[in-house]
């Protein structure tokens, strides 16, 4: 057995017939740039399409299909998809990606020459495009405070080393949204990230971050998920209750503007 993997990635899938093999070759290309041992798991989530056949020929018929896995279970989730993608990975760094999204190329090389120039650093992320962050290539030190009144990573665009899982444990399976913030917000309350101001990554089929389909489409089960985050940072760091009402005002007064958008934008449809 190979024991000497740097990078791991891990994707979960569910009903990505329509863009798996797109997501696939992204992160394959990006890879096969790197001159380190890599490794893909991605893990088939009850998918009901032909998700799980159409990249099961993929890998059969890939020149790099020893290095590619899949994994199919019961429909348990998201993130109990990622946890056994992480409990599988046996890489030092583990990066994720969605079956819906891709990398842009360049990020690995970036992420990996910034994890040896700042070796007290467990996580690096970048920019998911369409997220409201000046793309000016300029890296910053990105602290858990820095969460409360915008997330700034997104599991698509963020490389951590593996030993910090054994610090802050995997994904919270009982969280329905905002699950992955959660995650990475335990990671930043127990260690230092760097935030690359570059787009790392983008939606395949361009749909909106939110409001469009699947749980995103649930404004408010979102808005749950930040608020118990928000909570969460109040209760474990140092945060002033007068900090933490604000921070969560301010997020309510979002899901307020959101809520009034999806529903007219779904009113223009109509029209």
């Amino acid at each position: 057995m190979i024991t000497n993997i740097e990078v791991s990635v891990v994707i979960p899938m569910y009903n990505a017939e329509t863009t798996i093999i797109s997501c696939i070759n992204s992160v394959v290309f990006e890879l096969q740039q790197i001159n380190l041992l890599w490794e893909i798991w991605v893990i088939d989530d009850g998918s009901k399409d032909h998700s799980f056949c159409i990249l099961s020929n993929y890998i059969q018929q890939h020149s790099m299909s020893d290095r590619i896995f899949l994994i199919r279970q019961n429909n348990k989730g998201v993130s109990a998809a990622r946890n056994v993608g992480i409990k599988k990975a046996r890489g030092r760094y583990i990066l994720f990606n969605d079956s819906d999204d891709c990398w842009i190329p360049g990020r690995v090389l970036e992420q990996l020459s910034l994890f040896e120039s700042h070796p007290e650093i467990s996580l690096i992320t970048g920019v998911y495009r369409n997220m409201s962050i000046v793309c000016d290539g300029s890296v910053k030190e990105l602290n858990i405070m820095m969460q409360l009144f915008k997330n700034h990573v997104s599991p698509t665009t963020t490389m951590i080393k593996r030993e910090v899982i054994s610090i802050v444990g995997l994904f919270n399976e009982s969280m329905i949204c905002g699950e992955d913030v959660d995650f990475f917000n335990r990671i930043l309350r127990h260690g230092r990230g760097l935030l690359v101001c570059t787009v790392y990554a983008e939606c395949i089929s361009k749909k909106h971050s939110w409001g469009d389909s699947g749980l995103s489409s649930k404004l408010w089960l979102m808005e749950k998920g930040e608020l118990i985050n928000l909570y969460h940072i109040y209760k474990y760091t140092d945060c002033s209750f007068t900090i933490y009402l604000i921070a969560t005002v301010y997020s309510l007064l979002k899901y307020i503007r959101r809520y009034v958008m999806s529903n007219l934008r779904s009113i223009r449809k109509a029209f």
